[in-house]
């Protein structure tokens, strides 16, 4: 999947997960992973073990990472 296509896909979602979000932002998901359980990603919400990221959240952090 090409990023384009991951942004496309996160448009039509509430949420995006952690992989989306890791290859969104260039990173090894296990870092991102361990980041969301330190809380230092904005906007995660936990269903148990699931770990998912508010859509809009996401891609603010994610433009504010790129800049």
């Amino acid at each position: 999947m090409t990023i384009r296509e991951l942004i496309e896909t996160a448009q039509r979602e509430e949420y995006i997960t952690v992989t989306e979000l890791a290859v969104l932002l260039r990173r090894n998901p296990q870092a991102l992973y361990r980041s969301c359980r330190r809380g230092l990603i904005p906007g995660v919400v936990r269903h148990g073990r699931l770990g998912r990221i508010k859509r809009p959240v996401a891609l603010r952090f994610c433009q504010t990472q790129v800049d």
